[in-house]
């Protein structure tokens, strides 16, 4: 081969090398955005949960007030299983397409809301 030809084949392998970094570059990139977003799908959630969560305990105040004398733990109870399992479901729906090794560290729920008496 000739020197020509030589450079010629070192021009081509360079522009493969290149084309080659530049599209890991943006499959890393792309990677990024697609964690980052659902990390933001994922803090959204939790913090419907929270709000759902507070409207429970909120709603939990006002059934103390009106149950003065009587016990009201069922009632509490029943909030907390169905709040927990409004929270539940909408995780469940947002992750459905999500493998288990791709979701993130698991939130345990407080002890309140594991009462059953």
């Amino acid at each position: 081969m000739s020197i020509v030809e030589l450079r010629g084949r070192l021009a081509l392998l360079k522009e493969n090398q290149r084309r080659e970094e530049e599209e890991k570059r943006d499959q890393i990139i792309q990677g990024k955005r697609t964690k980052s977003q659902e990390l933001r799908d994922t803090l959204e959630q939790i913090s419907l949960c929270r709000a759902a969560m507070g409207r429970s305990a909120a709603l939990r105040g006002d059934l103390d007030e009106t149950h003065q004398g009587r016990p009201g733990r069922s009632d509490k109870s029943d909030l907390d299983r169905e709040q927990h399992m409004k929270c539940t479901d909408a995780k469940a729906a947002g992750n459905s397409t999500d493998h288990q090794e791709d979701q993130g560290p698991r939130v345990q729920m407080p002890a309140a809301m594991h009462s059953t008496a």
